[in-house]
């Protein structure tokens, strides 16, 4: 293959003192992709193998750019178009294929028509697919599925991976639509059941429990409504029971800064106690204090004047 025959591979690398070597590692590792991709669909190995070399051609692309002529291009493209086709194909590698050939049709006005056809049906069909996977009907599921996981001792990693997803869908929790009104009715059960995840002894748990929070307190004021009950006479079933809900934000304002006093308490103990600091730990500790810095602000900020004193009075009780 000659250079002049490649497309538009990265500009910087002929300034490079090794430019020959690059050329030739260039060349290999682009045959040994293309012979791995086509292999994994004539084994139909679409895992791990299909996943494992797309995401190779997508860190050679980082590397090379577009280090490969233009018949090789269009090649990828139809590949990645006739895996669309299958139909009960994973969403991870539906993801995967849309990812690449969002990067290989980048630039559509140097390919014509004559080079390329697309049936826009394949894309069609996913678009359907993934449009009407929404999450009124997926999403919150998981919502009573992580009330049960809490006391799970046998699996405990569900506790995080369900955090994980409810984090994403924060927004839907604390809003009252049409489609999905019940998520402010669980708000709060929610935020006192996730503080046994501030764990230091599981880091992870820990900084998933502290992104859940930020993400919710960046959406929600901290505000006792209960007494609206008595003085509202027009609001609906669901507005009651979220109303009364709201005199729970004092509990977990003060189980929450009780928390933190004792993260306090633990990491400056270790601190001074001279001890051997690894950088891994040291950087999970950086990300708590970041985490936990923007969640006093936002409840600080956006509380009424009764939970802020709350606040005052359980910062003086532990200094």
């Amino acid at each position: 293959m000659h250079d002049r025959e490649l497309q538009k591979p990265n500009f910087y690398n002929q300034y490079l003192p090794f430019n020959e070597s690059i050329k030739l590692q260039g060349f290999k590792i682009f045959d040994e992709i293309r012979e791995n991709l086509s292999r994994t669909i004539q084994l139909n190995e679409l895992h791990p193998g299909f996943s494992f070399w797309s995401k190779e051609l997508q860190r050679f692309i980082y590397l090379y750019r577009f280090y490969f002529t233009k018949i090789d291009h269009l090649k990828l493209i139809n590949f990645y178009l006739s895996i669309l086709s299958i139909t009960d194909l994973h969403y991870t590698n539906v993801e995967i294929c849309c990812n690449l050939l969002s990067d290989l049709l980048r630039k559509t006005h140097l390919i014509t028509r004559d080079d390329l056809i697309i049936d826009w049906h394949k894309l069609y069909r996913w678009v359907k697919v993934i449009q009407n996977n929404h999450d009124e009907n997926y999403g919150l599921v998981t919502l009573s599925n992580f009330f049960s996981s809490i006391d799970n001792i046998t699996e405990p990693y569900r506790f995080t991976s369900i955090l994980k997803c409810l984090t994403y869908v924060a927004r839907q929790i604390v809003q009252q639509t049409s489609s999905y009104y019940h998520g402010q009715i669980y708000l709060l059960p929610l935020l006192m059941s996730v503080l046994p995840g501030i764990d230091l002894n599981d880091s992870e748990k820990t900084l998933t429990t502290l992104k859940f929070l930020n993400t919710i307190f960046s959406l929600i004021v901290c505000i006792d409504c209960s007494s609206a009950v008595d003085i509202r006479n027009d609001l609906t079933d669901i507005e009651k029971q979220v109303c009364l809900s709201t005199n729970q934000f004092e509990s977990f304002i003060i189980a929450f800064l009780n928390q933190v006093f004792r993260i306090i308490e633990i990491l400056s103990t270790d601190a001074s106690d001279d001890t051997l600091i690894i950088d891994d730990v040291n950087t999970d500790n950086k990300d708590i204090e970041s985490l936990v810095r923007p969640i006093l602000c936002n409840i600080i900020q956006q509380c009424s004047n009764k939970i802020y004193q709350v606040r005052i009075y359980s910062n003086d009780q532990n200094n």
